[in-house]
C-alpha cells in the first residue's frame, strides 16, 4: 500500500505564482488500498519529481484502460453481481445492443453495494470500447431510450468536452419518462432531459465521478 503521506493532487506551476491544484477525480483511498496488480503498475514509476508529466502519464494509462474510471469497489461489486455472469459473458456489440434494449431502468448501486442492469453494461463498455459510430447511434436512437441513455452516460465518461456537448445538449430536450432505482424495492420517475443535465452538471452520475470537462 502507498505511503497515506503522498500527494494527493498534482500541482501545476505557471504564470500565476499560486500553485493551482488539479484534483483527479477518483477516490484517492482506492488507489493507496489497491491490490490489484493492473492498478499498480498503472501508477508504476511515476514520481512526484515532474508533476505535469505524471499527470500526463497518469491520463494516458486510465485511457488504454477505461475500466479504471468505475471505483475499484463498484468494479467487484459489479465482477460479483449475477447479472455480470449470467448477461454479460462474451457479449460482441451486436449482442451488447441487445441487452441495451432490454433495459428498463438506470442508476448506480443500491441496497447493500449491488449493481444495476444499467452500471453492468456501462462498465461492459468501457471494457469493450466501441468505436464512434457505434456510440453516436445508441444516443441518436429515439425508439429506446434507455440504449440513449447507455450511449450518452459512455459518451460522458469516454468523449472530449467537444463531442459531450454536440450530442449531449440537444438531447435536454427529450422528456420521455424513465425510471431510476433507488433501493431494492423503490424506483423514483425522471425523464431522458433531466439524466442528461445531470451529466452536464454534475459530478457524479450513477455511483461514478464524471470526468471533468
Amino acid at each position: 500500500m502507498a505511503n497515506s503521506t503522498a500527494p494527493r493532487f498534482v500541482v501545476f506551476y505557471g504564470a500565476n505564482p499560486q500553485p493551482q491544484p488539479l484534483v483527479v477525480k477518483l477516490k484517492w483511498s482506492n488507489i493507496y488500498e489497491s491490490e490489484s496488480e493492473t492498478e499498480e503498475q498503472c501508477c508504476s514509476g511515476l514520481t512526484a519529481e515532474t508533476p505535469v508529466d505524471w499527470a500526463v502519464e497518469f491520463r494516458r494509462r486510465i485511457a488504454a484502460n477505461l475500466q479504471w474510471l468505475v471505483e475499484k469497489t463498484v468494479r467487484s461489486s459489479i465482477y460479483r453481481s449475477s447479472y455480470w455472469r449470467e448477461r454479460c459473458f462474451g457479449l460482441t456489440a451486436k449482442t451488447l445492443v441487445d441487452r441495451a434494449m432490454e433495459l428498463d431502468h438506470v442508476g448506480g448501486t443500491y441496497g447493500r453495494n449491488r449493481p444495476t442492469p444499467f452500471l453492468c453494461l456501462a462498465l461492459k463498455m468501457l471494457q469493450m470500447q466501441p468505436d464512434r459510430e457505434t456510440v453516436v447511434g445508441f444516443i441518436n436512437n429515439e425508439e429506446h431510450r434507455y440504449l440513449r441513455a447507455l450511449g450518452a452516460f459512455y459518451l460522458r465518461l469516454t468523449g472530449t468536452g467537444a463531442d459531450v456537448h454536440q450530442y449531449l445538449e440537444p438531447l435536454s430536450n427529450d422528456h420521455r419518462e424513465i425510471r431510476e432505482r433507488i433501493s431494492d424495492e423503490e424506483f423514483t420517475l425522471t425523464d431522458v432531459g433531466y439524466f442528461i443535465d445531470e451529466l452536464l452538471t454534475q459530478d457524479l452520475c450513477c455511483d461514478i465521478v464524471l470526468p471533468r470537462i
